[in-house]
């Protein structure tokens, strides 16, 4: 079975830094995956409408490819999510430097929409 996500690229400028929210997946039997918040589409369910759904909630992963939106939002993180923990913001640069270390670090789905971000950032 092939899912499609909705994800987030939720963003902040704090003391002129700009900064993410990222996510540890923490799934029963899979290794640990630094993720964006996000997860699988309902049938029928629109992208906006799973996005407000998934990014509220931090329900996350499947065999999937995902359409990320950039995101401002306001309130706190929570704590922890369904299979997730660490919900932080993270300095985009800091970032940078984690993809270009160890790109296996970041999950699967969300690898390749995190290097297109920081790809149009470093262009714009």
């Amino acid at each position: 079975m092939f899912f499609v996500n909705s994800r987030a690229i939720i963003e902040r400028t704090l003391n002129g830094t700009r900064e993410i929210v990222v996510q540890t997946r923490n799934k029963t039997g899979e290794a640990a995956a630094i993720e964006l918040p996000g997860g699988r589409i309902e049938p029928y369910e629109s992208f906006v409408t799973a996005l407000i759904r998934e990014v509220q909630t931090l329900n996350g992963p499947f065999d999937s490819v995902g359409a990320y939106f950039r995101c401002k939002a306001a309130g706190e993180l929570l704590a922890s999510g369904d299979d997730t923990k660490n919900p932080r913001w993270v300095a985009v640069e800091a970032l940078r430097r984690m993809m270009e270390e160890d790109p296996l670090q970041f999950s699967n789905v969300d690898r390749a929409g995190m290097m297109f971000y920081l790809k149009a950032l470093l262009e714009g």
